[in-house]
């Protein structure tokens, strides 16, 4: 199964790669502002974004379809302000990003 993953260009690791993994195997990693197609395994997967081992996204099941599929990643408004590093504690450090499907209409080009 092939999808397109699309980075927005925040501010939080800016020039740092996110660490794409599927099924918790790592299959690509994503500069900031930059859209790449990645190969995932055959069947449901379970897809995140991840930098340097600390900070993520929560986990999105992806289920196959024919039409190809889009998905975005990027940092929440929240992480903005998050002037006492909060985001480093145990519930927050898996949702540092987010990573959600778009639209064909709505898919960056």
């Amino acid at each position: 199964m092939e999808i397109t993953l699309f980075r927005h260009p925040g501010h939080f690791g800016r020039a740092l790669a996110l660490d794409v993994f599927a099924n918790e195997q790592k299959v690509a990693s994503i500069q900031s502002g930059a859209t790449q197609t990645i190969l995932l395994p055959d069947g449901e997967v379970t897809l995140r974004v991840e930098m340097e081992g600390v900070v993520s996204s929560p986990t999105l099941t992806v289920r196959p379809r024919l039409d190809g599929q889009h998905f975005e990643c990027g940092t929440p408004l929240w992480v903005l302000f998050d002037f006492m590093s909060l985001c480093y504690l145990p519930y927050l450090k898996r949702r540092v990003f987010f990573l959600r499907e778009v639209f064909s209409r709505d898919a960056p080009n």
